[in-house]
């Protein structure tokens, strides 16, 4: 997680796709240092959150992510096991 890309998430940059809040986690702490730099530097600490936990440890209640993307980390989880355990997020 770099948040090299997190600059097109700013409102003028997209004002009528970009309204939502992000979270990105990560366990690789100089990677969620990075992250918060970024979103401090693009003026996005109102809906962008930097969040130190692991894929397996998340604590969310149900229906609190409209998308999730979680590029690469389906080979970390394994895809056939997050299927068959029937879990509402599928990464």
């Amino acid at each position: 997680m770099s948040g090299g890309k997190i600059g097109h998430l700013r409102k003028e940059k997209h004002p009528r796709l970009v309204q939502g809040e992000v979270i990105g986690i990560d366990i690789d702490q100089p990677a969620l240092d990075k992250f918060a730099r970024k979103i401090k530097e693009v003026g996005l600490t109102d809906r962008v959150w930097a969040l130190s936990c692991s894929m397996f440890d998340m604590d969310f209640p149900d229906g609190s992510f409209d998308i999730i993307w979680s590029e690469g980390s389906i080979y970390a989880v394994g895809f056939e096991k997050r299927l068959r355990e029937g879990n509402q997020i599928i990464v």
